[in-house]
């Protein structure tokens, strides 16, 4: 009693601050609502500010249907700032709300808002319908809710035209609800995909920024992502004009033609392709300080959309993402040296980007590397580990991804002398904390050296064995017998060693790995949620594995869903 007392005179802001690092934990904030009236009035802000990922749980994977009764919940919890001509509204296009809908609510949840997703609110309407569906007895994919949504159609229509125009005035009404009650939007992500085909020519996006108070509201903006059909309607336009404070952009490209080394722009796809970059060279160029800029799916005008950001945000970028990407062979990697504080680079299967340079590459501030290699010559990784070695701190060499018919060499061959020459790169990253990587069955011997080398490392994650034969690939037990010798050349700093998706690997072999070699570890996770707690003998499961059979997992190999070792 004597500490809930004395939390009453804890300085506010700092509790407001210690809180915040919670902000994605919902069992604990829910918990700190219990302790007095000053922690609750702290605590609901937070749990507010995005509460559709707090409704669905910590993690990213998102079984949607089972979280629909709280969907309903959150809805009728907005529907109740509806004034009489709006109620009026909803009635005329086939609902009816609640007497429940005419009491207001303890707190002014909406003005708590900072994340508003397009995406999430189709979701949340989408599964409104379903449950709609079960109330009229419908036949439905989704088991019968619990509970029943308060809105209740006038018709029996379900998954109509007229149902989808439905759908439409709910999504319009909430997002006005938002506009309205929200006072600044901190995170904006849009995409103009609905339940069905669009009943208008603009998309919801577009829809959003043409309320009056979007000005206000988005003034603030700090992230954006824009997941479709950015180049189609006004949207960029509007932004650039209001939104100046933008820290981070992640644009997903609508261009129909797939990244390929035939591909040729017809005269429609060059057009497009310009008003793309057109419109996000502009958005960069209204920006005060961008920080992160995340590109996905981009096959022409990348040049275009980089020399904007020379020009424009030259000191202020810290992280440049490349996501499915063609360059095109028009940008080499010298490019990147012009941005002097760029601390964090991903190549996220690319194509078609040149490792040229006309003076040795040097990007002294480079901490955080991520090169998947989907279709890039893998001597553009060996350049960037050359350029960034003496700051590298993360480094994700992931696990190559490659089409036959790209490749006119041996393909074994190549992989070999890649590999070997990239360990040796590896091995001159002195300050590395945190290394991915895979190897190959005929590389071992390297990665032991590397790791010998890496005496500040905290993190290991080898993502698989690649094998070069049938004969190879059928041994995966043997790989049993490789982690005593990969426990002798691992740092004493190495706190976490996650073993990949690929492995099989027989319970007793890990328990005397973990015995004999890494005393030091408590714990073994599989990857996807199984805990295997090795002091007590537990097997704990979580989330997709609650079927599993404990028994016969003791007695056969772990599945291949990779294998965590954690202190």
């Amino acid at each position: 009693m004597s500490a809930v007392h004395s939390s009453s005179s804890f300085p506010t802001f700092l509790l407001y601050e210690i809180l915040l690092d919670f902000h994605n934990d919902r069992k604990t904030l829910h918990s700190c609502i219990l302790v007095n009236r000053a922690w609750c009035r702290i605590t609901i802000p937070l749990l507010w500010r995005n509460p559709i990922k707090l409704l669905h749980g910590p993690d990213d994977y998102y079984p949607y249907h089972k979280y629909r009764n709280n969907h309903v919940k959150l809805v009728d919890t907005y529907l109740r700032y509806l004034n009489e001509e709006e109620r009026t509204e909803l009635a005329k296009d086939g609902f009816i709300l609640g007497i429940s809908h005419t009491i207001s609510p303890l707190f002014d949840y909406i003005y708590f808002l900072r994340y508003v997703s397009n995406s999430d609110l189709q979701m949340i309407i989408s599964n409104l319908w379903n449950i709609v569906r079960n109330k009229l007895g419908k036949k439905s994919q989704i088991i019968n809710s619990r509970i029943s949504t308060r809105v209740s159609p006038i018709t029996n229509d379900y998954y109509t035209a007229d149902v989808l125009l439905k759908s439409e005035t709910i999504h319009h009404i909430l997002s006005k609800l938002i506009i309205n009650h929200c006072p600044v939007i901190k995170h904006l992500q849009s995409t103009s995909t609905l339940l069905g085909p669009s009943t208008t020519t603009n998309n919801d996006v577009e829809i959003l920024l043409k309320y009056p108070r979007i000005k206000e509201c988005l003034s603030n903006l700090k992230i954006f992502e824009s997941r479709s059909n950015f180049y189609r309607g006004t949207s960029f336009d509007i932004l650039s004009e209001i939104c100046h404070e933008l820290h981070t952009i992640e644009v997903s490209s609508c261009n129909p033609l797939h990244l390929s080394s035939e591909d040729e722009l017809d005269d429609v796809g060059e057009i497009q392709a310009l008003s793309e970059s057109q419109k996000l060279s502009n958005l960069i160029r209204a920006q005060t300080c961008l920080r992160e800029l995340i590109l996905w799916n981009c096959k022409v005008r990348i040049f275009d959309i980089i020399n904007t950001l020379v020009s424009t945000q030259q000191n202020s970028l810290r992280t440049f993402s490349f996501n499915h990407c063609d360059f095109q062979d028009s940008i080499w990697l010298q490019v990147l040296s012009e941005f002097p504080n760029l601390e964090s680079l991903t190549f996220n299967q690319c194509i078609n980007l040149s490792n040229q340079t006309s003076t040795k590459l040097y990007l002294p501030n480079i901490k955080k590397l991520k090169f998947i290699y989907g279709y890039i010559s893998p001597q553009v990784l060996i350049t960037l580990i050359e350029a960034t070695k003496d700051s590298l701190i993360e480094l994700d060499t992931g696990v190559p991804h490659f089409i036959y018919n790209w490749i006119n060499f041996d393909l074994r061959k190549y992989n070999y002398l890649e590999s070997i020459n990239l360990f040796k790169q590896i091995k001159l990253c002195h300050n590395l904390t945190s290394l991915t990587t895979y190897i190959y069955t005929y590389t071992q011997e390297q990665l032991l050296n590397t790791l010998l080398s890496l005496d500040h490392l905290k993190k290991l994650v080898l993502t698989e064995i690649c094998y070069s034969s049938e004969t190879e690939s059928r041994n995966l037990i043997l790989f049993s017998d490789f982690l005593p010798i990969l426990a002798s050349h691992l740092s004493p700093t190495v706190q976490l060693l996650h073993i990949g998706t690929k492995f099989g690997i027989k319970k007793d072999a890990l328990e005397g790995f973990k015995k004999n070699c890494l005393s030091k570890f408590k714990k073994i996770g599989i990857l996807g949620g199984l805990n295997w707690d090795l002091e007590n003998q537990k097997v704990e499961f979580e989330g997709i594995f609650e079927k599993w059979d404990i028994d016969d997992l003791k007695r056969n190999l772990i599945p291949n869903y990779g294998v965590i070792f954690s202190v």
